[in-house]
């Protein structure tokens, strides 16, 4: 079965998107990584903030300089999507489900978030922000693919990092029991309609 695509509420695309209070998590057993990771993200959207204050464009400037300002400016934009898809997805997940957070946001090879479900099937969840679609390489193959997801694996298992060592392996060991290991794509658009209460149940299995 197909891959399902999460439609999410309208999000502006520079306005910050919802991050949960530390408190708020308190009750959770996954809530050390998920702070960590929405910690992550939200020092990584104040980045951006200071990058684009920076890059601002004024007709002082010289054309070469706008240029490279304007340049910089569409790679921050790109970016914040990646954050308000990150965020979205994962609001979403613990809005919907009783997953448990083994992975979350982290930068260079992996996946964007894998979580786990109380009857142990491991979930990996790639989120896009809006506009953003799955993309293609000829080294892995389609995102979310079974090459992809295993070649990424492979890529986390020969990591330097510990945490993506594990979860790497893990996959790698799981992925062999059919059904163990599912894929989720959540995609957040500015115009979609509200969030579909269902998405998680179907998902792609490996």
């Amino acid at each position: 079965m197909g891959l399902k695509t999460l439609q999410m509420m309208p999000q502006n695309k520079y306005k910050k998107p919802r991050f949960p209070t530390k408190k708020s998590l308190n009750k959770r057993a996954d809530r050390v990584k998920l702070w960590a990771h929405y910690k992550n993200l939200e020092d990584q959207w104040e980045d951006l903030d200071a990058q684009e204050k920076k890059n601002g464009i004024n007709k002082k400037l010289a054309p070469n300089t706008i240029k490279k300002r304007q340049k910089k400016l569409k790679s921050i934009k790109a970016s914040r999507t990646e954050v308000i898809g990150e965020v979205n997805a994962t609001n979403s997940i613990l809005d919907l489900t009783s997953w448990k957070l083994l992975f979350g946001f982290a930068k260079g090879v992996g996946y964007d978030q894998v979580w786990k479900k109380p009857n142990g099937t491991i979930c990996i969840v790639e989120a896009k922000g809006p506009g953003a679609v799955l993309g293609h390489s000829a080294a892995k193959g389609k995102q979310m693919s079974k090459p992809w997801v295993l070649l990424t694996a492979n890529g986390m298992a020969k990591s330097g990092e510990k945490e993506k060592q594990n979860i790497g392996n893990m996959i790698l060991n799981e992925i062999t029991t059919p059904g163990k290991v599912e894929g989720y794509v959540i995609t957040s658009t500015l115009t979609g309609a509200k969030a579909q209460s269902n998405w998680e149940k179907n998902p792609t299995s490996y």
